[in-house]
């Protein structure tokens, strides 16, 4: 089996500065042989424009964000005041055909055709249920792929659970997950304690570059007396508007080597103070401009 390096952005935000200097930090890792990221590509930032033909020149596979969703569609009820005015600028200046791209990409999650991974931009359990027994009626509601915070044990546990994709007459198992949205490097794996009781007990947010690796055929082991689920998930954090304290741009790294996952956190330090001019001059509001210095 190839080994698979996958370079992994999430939450740009029309940061072309900082996604520049990403792509240039992670080409000393070497090759890759996929690149994909997880949504909300525009807003906030001053160039979509820019990063979406970047991201089209270097061949990711995207997937569609709340921000992009809403600039298509107009629709900023859920938005702050500066989320929505930084959103009226980037539709203000966006072009044909990166309109065209984002109608192109899905909300949806992606599925590996390996079966390695899958993506999403906020969560993989969009299905919610009413009633129990006869009674229980379960619907989709699509909204939750890609506006759903993965901040509590139950929405990690929720997500975990949706890693198990149905089609037609197969079920397609996914070990990890990778999704963004929250911008805080993030990562989970679920196990179940005696009585059935599920927990997260290896979840965290990450504040400092770091390596994780995991299994994905442990099925079953005993570990701490509970049963380890072989499913992760895996946030690298954002690109353009990170929120993790510091302003460095973040992004991650997934190395595959038949059933071993490694998991590298990633960041880098990038032109804040450019970005900061840019949006000076398109006259975003200042606390969004301020905050890129600070990781907020």
């Amino acid at each position: 089996m190839v080994k698979r390096r996958i370079l992994v952005v999430s939450d740009i935000h029309s940061n072309q500065e900082a996604l520049e200097e990403v792509l240039k930090d992670a080409n000393f890792y070497g090759r890759f042989t996929d690149k994909i990221c997880a949504g909300d590509i525009i807003g906030y930032g001053p160039n979509p424009n820019e990063v979406i033909t970047i991201l089209q020149e270097q061949g990711f596979i995207s997937i569609i964000g709340n921000h992009d969703q809403a600039i298509l569609t107009g629709d900023y009820t859920l938005f702050n005041h500066n989320a929505e005015r930084s959103a009226r600028y980037n539709d203000s200046i966006l072009t044909a055909e990166s309109r065209a791209y984002l109608r192109s990409l899905q909300f949806t999650p992606y599925i590996d055709p390996s079966n390695a991974f899958a993506l999403v931009h906020a969560s993989f359990n969009a299905v919610v249920s009413n009633g129990s027994g006869l009674t229980k009626v379960s619907r989709v509601i699509p909204k939750r792929y890609y506006e759903t915070y993965l901040l509590s044990e139950d929405s990690i546990v929720d997500a975990i659970n949706s890693l198990d994709f149905e089609e037609a007459t197969t079920i397609r198992q996914i070990p990890l997950g990778i999704f963004g949205h929250t911008h805080v490097p993030t990562f989970a794996q679920k196990y179940i304690l005696p009585l059935n009781k599920e927990i997260i007990i290896d979840a965290g947010f990450i504040f400092d570059s770091r390596e994780i690796t995991f299994n994905s055929s442990q099925k079953g082991i005993v570990f701490q007396n509970s049963q380890l689920v072989p499913k992760a998930l895996f946030n690298p954090g954002s690109v353009g508007q990170p929120r993790h304290g510091k302003p460095n741009a973040c992004y991650g790294i997934i190395e595959i080597d038949g059933d071993t996952i490694q998991l590298h956190y990633m960041q880098v330090e990038y032109n804040v103070a450019e970005t900061q001019r840019r949006m000076q001059k398109a006259e975003f509001p200042l606390s969004l401009i301020q905050r890129l210095e600070y990781g907020v």
